[in-house]
C-alpha cells in the first residue's frame, strides 16, 4: 500500500491471494498493484508492503508534496490470468504539475 494515498483503494480476491490496486500522491507516487498473500488458515492477510509483490502499473508524474496527480482509480477485477485495473488520467509524461490540470482526460 502507500505511505500516502488518496484514498482511491480497491481489493480482490484471487485466492490464495489478496489483490489491492492503491492510488498513491507520493512514496511511492503511482497506481500501485499488489499481491498479498494468505497468512494462515483463516482468512487473513499480509498486507505490509515488505511482504507484497508489488508493481507500478502507472508511474504518476510531479513530485511530492504536490496531492495533485490527474489520476484516479475506479476499479479492480482478477482475470483467469491477469489482473484489470479500471482508472483515468492525463499524459503523465508532459503536464506541469504546479497547477491543475484541467483539459480533456484520456483513458488509460
Amino acid at each position: 500500500m502507500c505511505l500516502r494515498s488518496n484514498s482511491q483503494s480497491y481489493v480482490t480476491l484471487d485466492e490464495p491471494y489478496l489483490i489491492t490496486a492503491d492510488h498513491g500522491d507520493a512514496y511511492p507516487r503511482g497506481i500501485l498493484l499488489s499481491k498479498h498473500t494468505k497468512a494462515g488458515e483463516k482468512n487473513t492477510y499480509f498486507t505490509s508492503q515488505k511482504s507484497a509483490q508489488t508493481i507500478t502499473a502507472l508511474q504518476l508524474g510531479g513530485a511530492p508534496p504536490s496531492n495533485i496527480t490527474d489520476a484516479s482509480v475506479g476499479g479492480l477485477e482478477a482475470l483467469d490470468t491477469s489482473y484489470l485495473v479500471f482508472g483515468n488520467s492525463v499524459d503523465q509524461t508532459t503536464q506541469p504539475y504546479d497547477r491543475c490540470y484541467c483539459g480533456h482526460r484520456r483513458l488509460q
